[in-house]
């Protein structure tokens, strides 16, 4: 994705913010809601979906303390001038500021357009090769970025985010685009690279008149689909079968929960605080099941183990704070 260009299509973006919900947190169409939904954060990234699934919380002991930079960087390319002229194997601290640059410029995106210092912790941590739920944090903070465009001024918040919606839309409405001469099925360079052709009047009522059935589907989950290196790294699955891994992570798929967005004022360790506000958005996994022609099953037993996991890692979420 860093070597692909990738041009925003102004036109889709203003048609698909009139009609999205904050209080679902979906797309309210003629064919019924619809959303991005943490399968497609992984068809489309190859994210990661286990694992502490919120910035704030990570508070990792085990890896390389790094100070916050005693300047401001004013965009990633002054962080990367700082070290392209170093030889040799990179130091630790130039990994950390490699991964700083990664997570930022290329999958949360702060709205600044620059490097944050809260995803440091985070950038540190993955250093040693640990695993972490970037989807639940990438659809999290796109949550929160289109509820932001609704409520202000549009696209003025959504940051750089938006790159998410225009490849889940050049997926799902990829009859309304036009794609460089590339093989079926389309691929995620080649999604990014596709051109909206209709015009503002023409897609919204696309979007009031036509019916699920018109847009094209996305592959369905199967056994080998979350073929991943991550979750190969991940100790906990070293020893599951491909078709308990499957079950466990389609689970995480099509269930309820909240997504941690934000914490104010609040860095790694805060989670003990007292004192501390949360926001939530919440994931409606309903969708999925409709989006890709399945039947919402859900496996209690193993989903009991994720979530309490998830618990865990929130520190119990503290109802307390609603």
């Amino acid at each position: 994705m860093s070597k692909v260009g990738m041009s925003k299509q102004s036109i889709l973006f203003d048609c698909l913010l009139r009609f999205w919900s904050p209080s679902s947190n979906a797309f309210l169409f003629s064919w019924g809601p619809m959303s991005p939904t943490l399968y497609d954060i992984y068809l489309f990234t190859g994210l990661p979906l286990i694992g502490l699934d919120s910035p704030y919380l990570i508070d990792d002991s085990s890896a390389p303390k790094l100070a916050p930079p005693r300047y401001f960087f004013p965009s990633h390319r002054a962080v990367m001038k700082q070290y392209e002229s170093c030889t040799g194997e990179p130091s630790i601290t130039e990994h950390i500021m490699f991964l700083w640059v990664l997570v930022c410029q290329y999958i949360f995106c702060p709205i600044s357009g620059k490097p944050s210092v809260e995803y440091l912790p985070l950038a540190c941590s993955l250093s040693t090769g640990k695993v972490y739920n970037l989807g639940a944090m990438l659809l999290g903070l796109f949550y929160k970025g289109m509820n932001s465009c609704v409520a202000n001024n549009p696209l003025s918040r959504l940051g750089g985010v938006v790159w998410f919606l225009q490849i889940w839309a050049a997926a799902y409405f990829s009859k309304l685009f036009s794609f460089p001469d590339s093989p079926d099925p389309l691929t995620i360079i080649s999604l990014m690279q596709g051109r909206f052709d209709l015009s503002a009047v023409e897609f919204t009522a696309f979007l009031q008149d036509k019916s699920f059935d018109e847009l094209t589907p996305p592959p369905k989950p199967h056994i080998g689909s979350f073929s991943q290196p991550w979750i190969t790294a991940h100790p906990r699955y070293q020893d599951e079968s491909k078709e308990s891994i499957f079950v466990i992570l389609f689970t995480a798929c099509v269930h309820h929960r909240f997504l941690i967005v934000d914490c104010v004022g609040g860095r790694p360790s805060v989670a003990a605080k007292d004192n501390v506000g949360w926001s939530f958005e919440l994931y409606n996994p309903a969708l999925f099941a409709r989006q890709f022609g399945l039947f919402q099953v859900i496996p209690h037993s193993s989903y009991q183990v994720l979530y309490s996991l998830h618990l865990s890692s929130c520190y119990l979420m503290n109802f307390a704070w609603f």
